[in-house]
């Protein structure tokens, strides 16, 4: 894990900018605890200026609870996930309405990476899957995966979209799985599928998970809730290590930077 604060402001407005106009990246958390139980979700929709011409963030989509939590408070501590990467900042409280908090732009963020090695992106057109053996799906319960009678064990089968030698990320739709992660922590044995290769066994800690909504590609009025997770990994055999460089190798030829990698290095300039 590496870490490093950027102090300048031309950096931190120009970070803002952009992930307001990227709806994967803008919405974020307000911790509320230390404990990180108390926790407000929210969309960066926009940068403005007061009548005094100070910079001010726009946060909206804030649930009516939390709206009239952040009634009683004057500074925040505000949270963004690009993937791997974690972006944690102080904001002073410039106003509260009864559909947005608006918080003057903060002048220093802490940028945390907790996952150094190359990260590769799994192609369209490729699958991936994720096996956790100790999660229960429950075929009641509308919030998870769909159980059909003669594909049981697939409904445990969780998309990946990107791997790296430490760790995996994921993306689903199920709010029953992204509970279970974050309370239960740990998965103690996995299972990545990879077409062409035998099956890969280890054990998982997820480091990071966050919160989004996509627009529906053919209904551009409704968005859909997603949720990614990132885990750091144990692999148990040799012999499954093997496997895993062997695909780190064949999605290499596939690998260009993403829009995160160009984010991240703007900011690294801000650091120096």
């Amino acid at each position: 894990m590496i870490s490093f604060d950027v102090n300048n402001i031309n950096s931190i407005l120009k970070f803002f900018i952009k992930i307001c106009k990227n709806d994967q990246l803008n919405q974020g958390s307000i911790k509320l605890s230390l404990d990180n139980k108390k926790v407000i979700r929210f969309k960066l929709s926009q940068i403005s200026k007061t009548k005094q011409k100070n910079l001010v963030m726009v946060l909206d989509d804030i649930s009516e609870v939390g709206l009239e939590l952040l009634k009683k408070r004057t500074a925040i501590d505000l949270e963004f996930v690009l993937e791997d990467t974690v972006i944690k900042t102080h904001g002073m409280i410039f106003k509260v309405t009864d559909k947005v908090v608006i918080v003057y732009l903060p002048n220093k963020l802490k940028v945390v990476k907790n996952r150094t090695d190359k990260r590769f992106k799994i192609p369209e057109g490729m699958s991936a899957f994720f096996i956790p053996e100790n999660y229960e799906v429950d075929p009641l319960d509308v919030s998870a995966p769909t159980v059909f009678p003669l594909y049981e064990d697939m409904s445990k089968w969780i998309k990946i979209i990107d791997i790296s030698k430490g760790g995996f990320s994921i993306e689903c739709r199920f709010p029953h799985f992204i509970k279970w992660i974050e309370k239960e922590r740990f998965v103690q044995i996995g299972t990545l599928i990879y077409p062409g290769q035998d099956p890969v066994f280890f054990s998982a800690e997820l480091v990071w998970s966050k919160r989004f909504k996509e627009k529906n590609k053919t209904e551009s009025v409704f968005s859909e809730q997603k949720y990614r997770c990132g885990f750091k990994w144990d692999v148990f055999e040799e012999s499954d290590q093997e496997r895993i460089q062997n695909i780190l190798q064949y999605l290499s030829t596939f690998q260009s930077e993403d829009g995160n990698t160009a984010i991240l290095v703007e900011l690294q300039k801000g650091a120096l």
